[in-house]
C-alpha cells in the first residue's frame, strides 16, 4: 500500500492499495485493489475500486466512480464518466468521445459513434440516451 506522491518514470509502479497523485508521463500505474486520487501517466491499470481522476493515454480499470481522461478508456465493470478517443465501459453515466460503447446506459453519450446495448436505438450517431434517462 502506499500514500502520497508516486513517480513511475519509465517504469510500472505496482501496488494494492493507492491513496493520492501518480506522475509519470511515459510510465504507467498499476493498482490491484483500491485506488484513491488522481493518476497522470501514460497508462493506468487500475483492477478494483477507483475513485478520483485518471488522465492516460489509456485507462483501464474495473470500477471508476470519477473520470477516466484519454485516447483509449475501458472500465470492465462501471464507469462514471469516461472521455476520450474511444470509451467501453460495462455500465456507464457518460462518454464523450468518437467511437463510445457500453452494455448498460444510465445517462449520455455523445459521439461519431455510440453503442448502448439498452439505448432508445442501441446504435446511434453523435448522441444516444438510456431508455430510462
Amino acid at each position: 500500500s502506499m500514500t502520497g506522491l508516486d513517480v513511475p518514470l519509465f517504469a510500472l509502479s505496482d501496488t494494492n492499495n493507492f491513496t493520492g497523485v501518480q506522475f509519470g508521463l511515459v510510465g504507467a500505474g498499476r493498482v490491484r485493489h483500491s485506488f484513491k486520487g488522481v493518476a497522470i501517466t501514460a497508462v493506468n491499470w487500475h483492477e478494483g475500486q477507483d475513485l478520483g481522476v485518471n488522465l492516460g493515454l489509456v485507462n483501464v480499470g474495473n470500477s471508476m466512480h470519477g473520470l477516466n481522461f484519454g485516447a483509449v478508456n475501458i472500465a470492465q465493470g462501471n464507469a462514471l464518466a469516461n472521455v476520450g478517443f474511444i470509451n467501453y465501459a460495462e455500465r456507464t453515466t457518460f462518454q464523450l468521445g468518437l467511437f463510445n460503447a457500453t452494455q448498460h446506459l444510465d445517462g449520455v453519450q455523445i459521439g461519431l459513434g455510440n453503442y448502448a446495448a439498452n439505448g432508445i436505438f442501441p446504435v446511434l450517431p453523435l448522441i444516444n440516451i438510456s431508455k430510462s434517462f
